[in-house]
């Protein structure tokens, strides 16, 4: 009897490690049942943001060569313009030089005027000293008076000489000013270009260092991508395992069963013997 009862008591102990490991594993079982979708859920979610990380990277990476091509066309602009202005500063100092060319043309101009108006009075003494000669002075009145219209047609030549140099320095003047304007503007657009070009610059810049960035943090995604899908499939290997063990502690529970069953045979027979002693 103190052995069914011992074994009764182990039976009894075995039960009850039984029914706290099966409730045990089958916690462990449905929490890993829900690490492992929870894993997978927040593997999906991760694989997506992965996904959009590489086209916003792709976008970046466009952005960056698209700025480095406009910044190049910038600098191509840029020297055009600057070229533009060489040649529109070029144009202001030959128009300064015509200028000045007809400056001087002009005064040498107003030298002739003068040596006609001053021959022209020399042909008037000598037509008046040659008609005071009589007949003497005929043929030098003839020779001054060819000297005097001679005098008057170059001193109207000159007049028009003189004013077309004036029509000519005031359209020169006037072009000056159009293409010191012009010149002032290449200026201020070949500036414009310079801080355009800089800005570009650091975009592309700016661009190429994010595109950088964001590859490291693919990188990082893609190794944390990894790790999840790992923690995943561990996940369901414990929940593999723990539905297993409590698979094998059923097992456990259909031997103890199967104890008690004998046990309880053995003290019915014990007690069947006691009984039947007395009566012999």
């Amino acid at each position: 009897r103190s052995i069914t009862k011992s074994l009764t008591s182990v039976i009894e102990g075995l039960q009850n490690a039984y029914r706290r490991v099966t409730s045990a594993s089958g916690k462990v079982a449905s929490a890993s049942r829900q690490l492992a979708r929870d894993t997978f859920d927040q593997a999906s979610s991760l694989e997506e943001t992965v996904s959009s990380m590489e086209e916003i990277d792709a976008t970046t990476r466009n952005n960056a060569n698209n700025a480095g091509l406009t910044d190049s066309i910038v600098k191509d602009s840029a020297g055009g313009i600057r070229d533009a202005n060489i040649s529109v500063s070029q144009l202001m100092r030959s128009m300064e030089d015509i200028s000045r060319s007809s400056e001087e043309t002009r005064h040498i101009v107003k030298s002739i005027d003068e040596i006609a108006f001053q021959t022209n009075l020399l042909a008037l003494n000598a037509a008046v000293e040659a008609a005071r000669a009589g007949e003497a002075g005929a043929g030098f009145a003839v020779v001054a008076d060819e000297v005097r219209n001679l005098a008057m047609r170059v001193a109207d030549a000159a007049k028009n000489t003189a004013e077309i140099i004036e029509s000519t320095i005031r359209k020169v003047q006037d072009g000056s000013e159009l293409v010191s304007i012009v010149n002032e503007t290449f200026a201020k657009i070949e500036q414009d270009f310079q801080k355009i070009g800089e800005l570009v610059g650091e975009v592309a810049s700016g661009s190429n260092e994010q595109s950088r960035g964001i590859t490291q943090v693919n990188i990082s995604m893609s190794d944390m991508d990894k790790v999840v899908q790992m923690s995943a499939s561990r996940g369901e290997e414990l929940a593999g395992t723990s539905e297993e063990m409590n698979a094998q502690a059923g097992d456990m529970n259909g031997f103890v069963n199967e104890l008690a069953v004998l046990v309880g045979k053995v003290g019915s027979s014990q007690r069947f013997s006691q009984n039947k002693i007395p009566g012999m």
